[in-house]
């Protein structure tokens, strides 16, 4: 059964230790090869038809079975994992947000493959919205495309507690985060009455599984704060203060992942993690002042 031999290959509790640290971690090249070919070829939707074949099971071995598909798409997400370390620490063969299926991909990204975009109009969104929308007209994620995100989010809400996204992945599920969690604001106060929003009421938990999440990762909320991830690259088409500002005023308890990690970063030993988090308190000022 797919699900227990997924269960067989998912990281030791030391990789796990590892990979919060901030540490490389080796998976033998066989073991990682599975995990990413499983995943590339299901795609989304067997990713998500997967996931909801195990619920349909009502048993501990399906939960677990679950799980272990969650830890999975994780774990093929994550820059810091590979088939081997270089002496000077460098991964190779890493995973990554590309190590997952385009469609998934696409479903997570802010731009889709066709450039369609969602006008910006509405107020409390901002420009950074770009919801994935049949019909870019419409304003609002379809029915389905909002129980796709459910899914997704159920899905993941079932992986280890200790099992972090890779920092892209992350950094996506928050953007997505503070949209869903703009469309509810906009829903209570029916702004725009000519737009419909369907299944309204999965948008907070969607946002805030994907913020309880995405924030195991603190290179992911880093990256949020500033708008660069770790590697110096500059996110795509994103409006920080926007982001930032929604997250901290919507997010609820799981937004708090954001910035209670900066403190005891701020005070390490480590100069590079202390500048870091250093970098991430002026950050945050900055969406504060604004």
């Amino acid at each position: 059964m797919i699900g227990q031999q997924l269960a067989q290959l998912a990281l030791t509790t030391a990789q796990l230790d590892a990979l919060a640290a901030g540490d490389p971690v080796a998976v033998p090249a066989d073991q990682l090869n599975y995990l990413r070919n499983l995943v590339e070829a299901s795609g989304k939707d067997g990713i998500l038809a997967l996931s909801a074949y195990f619920d349909s099971l009502g048993t501990a071995d399906g939960e677990a079975s679950k799980a272990a598909l969650a830890n999975a798409v994780l774990t093929v997400s994550h820059e810091n994992i590979g088939a081997d370390i270089t002496a000077d620490g460098t991964v190779r063969s890493p995973g990554g947000f590309d190590r997952l299926p385009a469609d998934l991909r696409e479903m997570l990204t802010s731009e889709r493959g066709d450039g369609l975009r969602l006008a910006s109009g509405f107020d409390g969104l901002g420009d950074n919205l770009r919801d994935h929308v049949t019909d870019p007209s419409s304003g609002t994620p379809t029915r389905s495309e909002v129980r796709e995100f459910a899914a997704f989010a159920d899905l993941l809400n079932a992986s280890e507690p200790t099992n972090a996204p890779g920092e892209q992945l992350g950094t996506h599920l928050l953007e997505r985060a503070a949209d869903f969690h703009a469309l509810d604001e906009n829903a209570d106060a029916g702004v725009p009455r000519s737009k419909a929003f369907p299944d309204s009421s999965l948008y907070t938990p969607i946002a805030d599984t994907f913020t309880d999440i995405a924030t195991r990762n603190t290179d992911s909320s880093a990256a949020i704060l500033t708008g660069t991830y770790s590697d110096g690259t500059d996110l795509a088409n994103y409006d920080r203060d926007t982001t930032v500002a929604t997250l901290l005023a919507f997010g609820n308890e799981p937004a708090q992942g954001l910035i209670n990690w900066i403190p005891g970063d701020a005070t390490s030993a480590n100069p590079t993690v202390a500048q870091r988090a250093g970098s991430r308190l002026r950050a945050r000022a900055d969406t504060v002042e604004q």
